[in-house]
């Protein structure tokens, strides 16, 4: 509940739903939701140090709400890498 935010914000990209699924999972009708998100090449010369990647929702006029949030070992992203992320979200 107390987990409201990223803990440094180095970069960020708009997310795609390339698909929707439904299944069935303990006799319950569920939806799989798969979000990619794709950050370009920053083109910069020092490396980023990635830590954290989330999902956050925003609606208008009010703050962003992080939706989801994972932790990770520390990816160098060089400047010429183009990184995708992808989530599967089951509803």
């Amino acid at each position: 509940v107390t987990d409201v935010g990223l803990g440094a914000r180095l970069d960020a990209a708009e997310a795609t739903v390339p698909s929707l699924e439904e299944m069935e999972e303990e006799g319950e009708q569920r939806v799989v939701a798969t979000i990619s998100a794709t950050l370009p090449a920053t083109g910069a010369a020092a490396a980023q140090e990635i830590r954290e990647a989330g999902i956050e929702l925003a609606f208008s006029g009010a703050k962003p709400v992080l939706y989801n949030h994972v932790t990770f070992p520390v990816i160098s992203r060089a400047g010429n890498l183009e990184m995708t992320l992808t989530w599967e979200v089951i509803f």
